[in-house]
């Protein structure tokens, strides 16, 4: 299902588990005399300089409270014993956790290659670059310079809906000297002025450019309210500034001078200081190194033009040259296909599934609806359930069969008194949530993995586990950012692999994304170079080019089975691919995060292994293994109230402990925590336990995970480390059928008593529909001219009748209104209906055809409608009329009236004698005016016109 490719990274720390340091410290009690033990050991872990490095720039103030000890200003016991604990976290941080982190961590590129091999080089290098919180604080100055930001270019943000006579722009960055407050959402009034300037804007153009424009269109306004205008838009980010750079852009600085010398800046005596000075910034960063005073003179050059708590952010580049064997790369392609086939969404999570009908039940099949429209939560859809801001109920969570079983592995591991599930083949086929059906896996993703080995040869022979840390979103996720640290010729070979990367769809366009993070801070892990050759910017400044894809060329398309992001202008679908690991929910733009998920919404995403809902407080979960790779790790939870409370003894806090560890099968050396955040303990050093009560004391709880031991780690030197390697699938992408495009806008649908439709909802069990027909030429007497109309059961949730009326005008509506409701009132009388709803007709001009092909197909479904009643009475007057026989009768009659005779024999000569639905689908209405044998909620079939677009 999945191959590797050669674009893997190493992430290691940057100091071996077995490095050499005293003693741990007695950290279990505030006891004066212990002050001066604990100073002792913190000068010597501060004597080894990449540490103290690595904690001065992650935690100045800790830093600053490390000195206060050591130079003896600090003596209070509490404080010594805090300041020293805080340290031997980091400590721990530094030797135990491979995720890149300032200077605790590290990347370095890895090779599929024959052999595995390692070395460790001296040549490690720590590359500065400014904090997104800093700089956005400087462009802010910059940009309230006047007679700078009359020479600026902007455009025109692009993420922005019209309401209520105002224009609201999406949610973004918090503007203003507060970069990195909550982000808004703005509103403005849409005067013709605001329309004129967002119009202008559309492609850069300078701020004066903009005022003359103006003050052309409007003669009398005064110059200071035209240029406080335009002020405001590039505060709220209506306009957007050239200063502030896209995300592929990697060095923002370099990109923020590089335009500051286009236009001239430092010859404005306002904005020469501050140019001035970033240029001297960038000399420093472009010479930085960690063992001098330099950093700390950059910072303070720094905070002299904003002053934020961390300006400087610092990466590591680690000399590491690492090969991977190709048996290695085989098991991660297992482990891959496992953790696709053990997914218990095979078909797309709830959330998506939710959306992808709401879609359909609002748009209709092949529909092209614009993006913006679509995600309009006014006049839309609104983001998918679990977005921010998302008004919409996420589903129901449900307890499923592979739930039930993985619950019963566990516990029979739990009564077992083992800590490990072996999956074999057949284990894994029956815990397939998609059964034998045919499933779309994710195109490509990314899995990171390290290896259990005593040496490297160890690795060739097939002598090794790979065990499972982590699987992202997408191939580039995590390496996106890190890209730049690397040599030119790695860069090349990465991105040649990332632009050949497979698509769900064949014959899509990839289009990278680039989006501001929700907080300015988040772009110092958000930034990644331009790597493929499209590229669809969102709420940026940006260049007019050949292969930008625009906002308002994207529409999207629904069929049963996926969900379709189209370009309108080039006639194909596109897939955006989103180089950034950032968290979704709460730092990610919601348009790009939506954008980044549609593609893939409906396919089989390989992720983390997940025992289900009902296992998320369960306290004890077994290893899950599979072959030699380890899906996911033992767990255990650690409670407050399972250990003696806070005024226990040490000792009987320790012995409890240990009685714990024995009972729940527990071993030495454990993760505290989880992903990125997770800590390694020996739970054999009392000054780890005392790291795990101060845990249980703030959270009532510890979640512990089994951790690598220093013999498992030799292979790779003993450091701790993550191999992340991007594998595709070696699945063919779906075809590409020929797509009629029909775009529709936010006025598409005829409203009740503004259209010539009325479209009314009678809510009633399924088997009174026949009863309700037979009242319906009652209603339609009630018309001098009897109208065009037809019926159709539906269940959206409940089940009910849709009934829809043409009108010869809009002011019939209301004696139609009248008639109906009568009609309802009697029927509900006899006890026949609930409830009577007045809805919204929605054409489904998608599937059928706008104007007259619209007209046309609703002539069919009145003719249909008036045939499949017909057949209801004659099934009622006539005894012995076997109702399939009558159904299967008027299905040929109706497909040779379409097809013709031939065509007509041909399709029922083709088809399968025992036809089922496929496994994972709806099977579709055979057609909107003829009920079903069970009413169900109609999913409409794929339209096959002749020519695309």
């Amino acid at each position: 299902m999945y191959r590797a490719l050669d674009a893997a990274i190493v992430r290691t720390a940057a100091h071996p588990t077995g490095l050499d340091i005293p003693p741990w410290p007695d950290l279990t009690s505030d006891e004066p005399h212990q002050v001066r033990g604990w100073r002792d050991w913190l000068a010597t872990v501060w004597a080894i300089p990449t540490f103290a490095a690595a904690v001065t720039d992650a935690s100045p103030a800790l830093a600053s409270q490390a000195h206060h000890v050591l130079d003896g200003r600090e003596q209070r016991p509490r404080q010594v014993r805090r300041t020293v604990a805080s340290t031997a976290r980091y400590l721990l941080r530094a030797t135990g956790r491979a995720t890149p982190f300032g200077l605790f961590a590290g990347v370095a590129p890895a090779r599929l290659d024959t052999a595995t091999a390692v070395r460790h080089g001296g040549g490690h290098r720590a590359v500065a670059r400014v904090d997104g919180s800093w700089l956005a604080t400087v462009i802010t100055q910059l940009e309230t310079c006047a007679p700078l930001r009359q020479r600026l270019p902007v455009v025109a943000n692009t993420v922005h809906w019209l309401r209520d006579g105002r224009l609201v722009a999406g949610l973004r960055q918090a503007p203003g000297a507060v970069p990195d407050s909550q982000p808004v959402e703005v509103s403005l009034r849409h005067t013709p002025a605001i329309a004129l300037i967002l119009d202008a804007a559309r492609a850069p153009i300078p701020v004066a450019d903009l005022a003359d424009k103006l003050a052309a269109e409007f003669p009398g306004t005064p110059q200071p309210a035209i240029d406080r205008t335009l002020a405001h838009l590039i505060t709220q980010r209506v306009l957007i500034s050239s200063l502030r750079s896209p995300m592929t852009a990697p060095d923002p600085l370099a990109h923020l001078l590089d335009q500051l010398n286009l236009l001239d800046a430092d010859q404005i005596p306002q904005a020469a200081p501050i140019v001035h000075s970033l240029k001297e910034i960038a000399a420093q960063l472009d010479h930085h190194t960690t063992d001098s005073d330099q950093p700390s003179t950059t910072v303070t050059a720094m905070t002299v033009l904003a002053a934020v708590d961390r300006p400087l952010m610092v990466d590591l580049r680690r000399d590491v040259h690492l090969t991977v064997a190709p048996l290695v790369a085989r098991e991660a392609e297992r482990a891959a296909t496992a953790l696709t086939r053990l997914t218990p969404h095979p078909f797309g999570t709830p959330t998506w599934r939710d959306y992808h009908s709401r879609f359909l039940e609002r748009y209709g099949v092949g529909t092209a609806v614009p993006v913006l429209e679509v995600v309009n939560p006014d006049t839309g859809l609104g983001y998918p359930a679990g977005y921010r801001d998302s008004l919409l109920k996420p589903p129901a969570t449900l307890l499923t069969e592979r739930d039930t079983r993985l619950m019963a592995l566990a516990q029979r591991a739990a009564l077992a008194r083992t800590i490990e599930v072996s999956l074999d083949e057949a284990l894994l086929a029956e815990l397939e949530s998609a059964g034998r059906a045919t499933v779309t896996a994710q195109p490509h993703t990314e899995l990171a993995f390290r290896l259990h080995a005593p040496t490297p040869a160890a690795v060739d022979r097939g002598e090794f586990t790979l065990v499972v840390t982590g699987v992202f979103r997408a191939a580039g996720a995590t390496t996106g950012r890190i890209l730049d640290l690397l040599d030119p010729v790695d860069q090349q070979r990465m991105t040649e692999v990332y632009a050949g990367l497979p698509t769900v769809r064949d014959g899509a366009l990839r289009a990278q994304l680039s989006c501001p993070p929700l907080y300015a801070a988040t772009e110092n892990v958000a930034r990644h170079p331009a790597l493929l050759a499209h590229t669809l910017p969102i709420s940026e400044h940006h260049t007019p080019a050949d292969k930008r894809l625009n906002l308002d060329d994207l529409a999207v398309i629904g069929d049963p089975h996926r969900l379709v992001l189209w370009s309108r202008s080039r006639c194909r679908p596109v897939e955006p691919a989103l180089f950034s690991a950032v968290e979704f929910t709460n730092f990610t733009h919601p348009l790009a995060r939506f954008l980044a998920e549609l593609p893939t919404s409906r396919t089989a995403i390989c992720a983390a292994f997940a025992w289900g809902p009902a296992a998320t407080r369960m306290p004890f979960l077994p290893r899950l293994r599979h072959g030699r790779t380890i899906l996911a790790p033992a767990r255990w939870i650690m409670t407050a109230p399972e250990l003696p409370g806070p005024d226990a003894t040490w000792t009987q806090w320790v012995q409890a402990v240990a009685r714990w560890r024995e009972h729940a099968l527990v071993p030495d050396v454990v993760y505290l925590g989880s992903t990125d955040q997770r800590l390694p303990l020996d739970l054999t050093e009392p000054a780890h336990l005392r790291l795990l009560r101060d845990e249980l004391d703030r959270r009532g709880r510890a979640t512990l995970h089994e951790a690598s031991s220093a013999d498992e780690l030799g292979w790779i030197g003993g450091y701790a480390h993550e191999i992340v390697l991007p594998l595709a699938s070696t699945t063919t992408p779906t075809p590409a059928r020929a797509t009629s495009v029909h775009p529709i806008d936010r006025n598409h649908g005829h409203l009740p008593g503004a259209g010539q439709w009325l479209s009314a909802k009678l809510y009633a069990q399924p088997d009174r529909h026949t009863a309700i027909l037979g009242h319906l030429p009652a209603l339609l007497s009630t018309w001098d001219t009897q109208p065009s109309w037809w019926f159709l059961p539906y269940r959206d949730p409940d089940h009910h009748l849709r009934l829809r009326i043409r009108l010869t005008s809009t002011t019939e509506f209301g004696p139609a209104t009248r008639q109906v409701g009568e009609w309802a009132a009697y029927l509900r009388g006899l006890g026949l209906i609930s409830t009577l709803h007045l809805d919204t007709y929605q054409p489904e001009t998608g599937r059928f055809g706008p104007a007259d092909a619209m007209a046309a197909a609703e002539a069919v479904f009145a003719a249909d409608s008036t045939a499949a009643l017909a057949q209801r009475e004659y099934r009622i007057a006539v005894t012995g009329v076997e109702p399939l026989a009558l159904t299967a009768a008027s299905l040929v009659n109706l497909t040779v009236s379409l097809l013709g005779g031939h065509r007509c024999r041909d399709a029922l000569a083709d088809r399968p004698h025992h036809h089922r639905t496929r496994p994972g689908t709806r099977p579709a209405h055979p057609h909107p005016g003829r009920a079903p044998r069970r009413p169900r909620r109609r999913v409409g079939r794929d339209p096959r016109p002749a020519r695309p677009c």
